[in-house]
């Protein structure tokens, strides 16, 4: 069962989000379809408009309110959420961890799904693959991936960034956008999975970062002995290691635009990423 507090986050999610989406992604999602092709969603209130061919009458009989069940249109596109739930986005200089703000992105992209009538599936990993959830329409399969995403609990596996990919490849309909997660901290490598995926997925990178791993805070010293000659010196760290840093995402940059993937950087200090994330779905999708 999950926190109540978690069930808060979430509705909250739920509330931004569709808010954020306004109407232009949205469309006519309230309208009830029928025909070949289709797969129920759920029953709702009766709307101004609703086709009278979709009202049930049992469960309107029951509530004592008009009620109307709701189908949505199936199509081919899936949209699957990869996301890194390794130790290191248990880590963050502010009060929630990458992971908790890593999961809320994965939420908003479930709900964005929803809203634009795609299945949504969902890969969790760290140094395996720990949670599968194959692509589906609907409410409450998205939430069903919200609430996933919420009970993972703190661990300490390391990133295989690899193994998402290999299983994305074997497991995954080639008709699939995906969105890996990730705040991309890991010694394996990975180069080549990235290129396979990428060119048989539309992949795109969203890579969760706090700037205390971009850049550490000025005077960072270290004190270090020559065990030769028994000399002592006080280095200032801060420099090599900001070097270090700058190049790790640097080379990622580089990697992403040579295999043409689209990226963005979220950080966990970032309160408009819910805005950000929906602009860029919004922007990047078709409909």
């Amino acid at each position: 069962m999950l926190k109540e507090e978690i069930k808060k986050k979430i509705k909250l999610i739920q509330i931004h989000t569709r808010k954020v989406l306004s109407g232009n992604l949205i469309g006519d999602y309230t309208t009830a379809i029928k025909g070949t092709g289709t797969e129920f969603d759920q029953i709702r209130e009766y709307q101004q408009g609703d086709d009278v061919r979709f009202i049930d009458w049992k469960s309107s009989a029951r509530s004592g309110k008009l009620l109307v069940k709701q189908y949505f249109e199936e199509r081919d596109r899936a949209i699957i959420i990869v996301v890194d739930a390794s130790a290191s986005l248990f880590f963050s200089s502010n009060s929630e961890f990458k992971y908790e703000i890593s999961s809320q992105i994965a939420s908003v992209l479930a709900i964005a799904g929803y809203y634009s009538k795609d299945k949504v599936g969902l890969v969790l990993f760290n140094d395996q693959v720990i949670k599968f959830i194959p692509p589906k329409l609907g409410y409450s399969h998205s939430y069903h991936i919200m609430e996933t995403l919420f009970g993972v609990e703190q661990n300490n596996n390391s990133t295989d960034i690899k193994i998402a990919l290999e299983f994305v490849s074997k497991n995954i309909k080639k008709k699939s956008i995906v969105f890996l997660i990730s705040d991309f901290i890991t010694d394996k490598d990975f180069q080549k999975s990235l290129k396979i995926v990428s060119n048989n997925f539309d992949l795109i990178a969203i890579r969760c970062i706090d700037n205390l791993e971009k850049k550490l805070p000025e005077s960072v010293f270290l004190n270090l002995k020559d065990i030769e000659s028994g000399k002592e010196s006080t280095v200032n760290m801060n420099h090599y290691s900001n070097l270090i840093l700058a190049k790790r995402v640097d080379d990622q940059n580089k990697l992403f635009k040579k295999n043409k993937i689209d990226f963005i950087d979220i950080n966990v200090r970032n309160k408009n990423f819910v805005n950000d994330i929906v602009l860029f779905f919004k922007n990047r999708m078709v409909f």
